[in-house]
This record gives C-alpha cells, structure tokens and sequence, in this order.
C-alpha cells in the first residue's frame, strides 16, 4: 500500500468510542496511517465521509455499505468490523470492486455460547419464572405456575447453524443434555462427530427438539428462516433461543405462535427492529426471557475484540491480507500479499 494510508473510522454514534480506542489509532498511526471518526447512518452521509479512505473500520450492526456505497468508494482496500456479523456489508459487491471485508471471527465466541447455554438454562430449570413469581410475593404454587420440569439428560437441544458459536454451546451442554441434535447444510457428520452431535434436517430438529438454539447468520436466505410454518413444527412444550440475529426469527410468527401456545416460550437477545420498541408484546410475555443484545459482552472479550481489529487493519497497512475475509473469493484491487 502507499505510504500513508487514510482510515475512516465510522459510526453514527462515533463520539462513545473516539477516546476508547486510542491505543488502536495509535498503533496505525505508528505504521503510517491517518485516521479520522465520521459519524454516518445513511448511504449518502458514508460516501461523502469515505470517499477518499483506504480502509474504513466501523462499529455498528447496520451500517449500508451497499452497492450504491461500495462503487463509491475508489480507493477502499479494506472494510473491517468491530464484530462478528457483517449483515449489512454487500459482499458480493465487494467482491466484485475487490475490497476485502474482514471480521473478528473469533471475538465473543464462549460468551455467546455461554449466553446461549445459561438462557437454556434458565428456560429449562425455570429460573426467570421462579424468581417473577417469588419477586411477586409467591411461594407455594411454583409447579402451577411454570408447568412441568423436565430432567435435563432426557431432553434434546437442536442448533440451528453448527459453526464456532453452536459447537462451544455443544461442548458446555454435552454431559447435561440427552441429545444434541444440528442442522447446517454446510456442516458434515464428519465434523459433527467431534462434539457428539448428530447433524439432521431442519424438519427433524424442529419436530425433536425440546430446545432450538439459533446461530445462523444473517444473510438474504436466512432471513425470517424461522416463521410461522417452523414454529408449527416444534413441540408445543419446546423453547426457542436466539442469540444470533433478530431478523432470522419471524417476530410477528413468534408472537402469534406465543399467544396461541404453539410453543412453551422463548429467550432472545437479538431483535428486529433494535432496540426492542416498548410496546412489543414479546415483553408481556412470563415465558419469555429478553436480554438487550449482550450475549457478545465480557471484559476479556472487548480485549480481544480490539486486538483482532487493531491487527486486520495493520496488516493492510503493511501490505498484507488479513486473517479473516469473509468475500473469500475477492481480488483485492491493490495487490495485498499473503504473509
């Protein structure tokens, strides 16, 4: 790369991070780069910002950078994200202008996990109804009021996607659970055997599943994949989990399924829209546990998180591709090398 590379650091609500990541800026600085904060939230506000970066890093979940964005932007090697989805990057446009998009692909893994497991959990056990109805000054009762209680080690936990999230959850929940079941058309026996999983279709796992954790991401073919007509498939005494992404799971399909006891409840961390409106009805729900997007969240995890980014961007810098591209099939359009 020539000397001196621009770097546009954006978000629309750039301020909370401008001071935290110092240390960052201060490491690509050393290797001879420029950096400057743009707070955008539209496509026209990025392209007027970027226009003239080499590497935009940016923060938010839903950032467009669209085909409209992306062909705007000449001189772009590298578009990088603090996180994991990249849902609102058009890979394929990417790919064909020859910008590389990279992740932390390894940030935040045992904590979505472990989230995943302690709100299968709590569902399980019944510890959020527990403690509404203690807090409501309830003690006899309980049974009533939260249904049957099934040992855990003759219950079935199906996984929606199999990938690095799905299989530490598998490997937490793999002496307590009876079953493990997944489906991934991308995934293998083969691979599955490792974490005592049994890989099966979507129609078996929704129909065999006591709980169905979602770890998909979000792309065009798996929005709204769980709606109303897999929601008819799962056990009336089944609970989903989603600790993915909100719009992989029908909202209004979930709601209505709710209301009409098709299932036994929920636990999400994700929403669509975010943050959750105040007058969603999934928050009169007693079955359903709702956590405000924090699944990813723990003090090593932010460690880890700004190490990732702070090394894919001075790879760049230095003329090298970085470990994580999700647009595998890319031509960078300036000749990265491979270390």
């Amino acid at each position: 790369m020539a000397s001196g590379p621009q770097i546009v650091l954006v978000d629309s609500q750039i301020q909370a991070f401008s001071d935290e990541i110092a240390p960052e800026r201060a490491v690509w600085t050393s290797l001879g780069a420029t950096t400057k904060f743009a707070r955008c939230s539209t496509e026209d506000e990025i392209i007027e910002a970027c226009k003239d970066a080499d590497i935009l890093v940016y923060f938010g979940l839903y950032t467009p950078f669209s085909e409209k964005v992306l062909s705007s932007l000449p001189k772009c090697q590298l578009i990088a994200r603090y996180g994991i989805g990249m849902d609102s990057v058009d890979l394929d446009a990417a790919t064909r202008y020859g910008i590389v998009v990279s992740n932390a692909a390894e940030y935040c893994v045992p904590e979505v996990a472990d989230h995943a497991t302690a709100l299968i959990l709590s569902q399980a056990r019944r510890v959020t109804m527990l403690d509404r109805f203690v807090h409501a000054g309830n003690w006899a009762g309980a049974t009533a009021h939260t249904g049957k209680i099934i040992r855990l080690s003759t219950q079935t936990v199906g996984f929606i996607g199999f990938g690095r999230i799905a299989r530490h959850a598998a490997n937490n929940m793999v002496n307590m659970f009876g079953t493990l079941l997944a489906y991934d058309p991308y995934v293998s026996q083969d691979q599955a055997d490792a974490f005592k999983v049994r890989m099966v279709s979507m129609d078996e796992l929704l129909a065999q599943s006591d709980y169905i954790s979602v770890h998909t991401p979000l792309m065009p073919q798996t929005r709204g994949l769980i709606g109303a007509a897999e929601l008819a498939k799962m056990k009336p005494t089944a609970f989903l989990v989603n600790t993915s992404r909100g719009p992989v799971v029908d909202e209004k399909a979930l709601v209505n399924a709710l209301q009409a006891k098709q299932i036994a409840g929920a636990a999400l961390d994700v929403f669509d829209p975010e943050p959750l409106v105040a007058e969603s009805p999934l928050r009169n729900f007693d079955n359903v546990i709702l956590t405000p997007h924090t699944a990813a969240y723990s003090e090593q995890a932010i460690v880890d998180l700004r190490a990732a980014v702070t090394k894919t961007v001075g790879d760049v810098i230095e003329g090298y591709l970085p470990r994580y591209i999700l647009n595998a099939k890319v031509t960078p359009r300036f000749g990265l090398l491979r270390r």
